[in-house]
């Protein structure tokens, strides 16, 4: 891959919300792009990008908020959630951090041969996720 790893970054995003046109993809994203996964904003899904650790999302607080924003609405779920999503709760290094229900894959975005595949497993988890929260929080899980 060529260019900095600003550059990458955005490229990285811009190509993904090409793959998913669900999630807002900003024009001036870096490590993160996060997308609503309850009407009120309150649960956002984030997607990260990291140089050394891959691949990961996880869920977290609305932008602004307090970060437990979304620990509240999903703890009492937790083991549901858990159970369905086949993650702990909180991951290790995520507790008292706000980031619950962390998954991650090993595909660095810096190889530009993983992106197609970073891109479907992003996909994957967002819908996933809607699935399972939805049902958990509406009851019908």
């Amino acid at each position: 891959m060529t260019g900095d790893l600003e550059t990458a970054r955005r490229d990285f995003w811009a190509y993904f919300g090409t793959r998913d046109p669900d999630v807002a993809v900003g024009a001036q994203q870096h490590t993160n792009v996060w997308h609503p996964m309850t009407a009120d904003g309150l649960v956002i899904m984030t997607f990260g990008i990291t140089q050394e650790t891959g691949s990961t999302v996880f869920l977290r607080g609305k932008l602004h908020a307090d970060r437990d924003t979304a620990g509240l609405i999903l703890a009492p779920h937790a083991a549901r959630l858990s159970k369905a999503l086949i993650v702990p709760f909180e991951a290790e290094g995520d507790a008292g951090h706000g980031r619950y229900l962390r998954k991650r894959a090993k595909e660095s975005f810096t190889l530009k041969r993983n992106w197609p595949e970073i891109a479907r497993w992003f996909t994957a988890c967002r819908l996933r996720y809607a699935k399972v929260v939805t049902e958990c929080l509406d009851g019908t899980a």
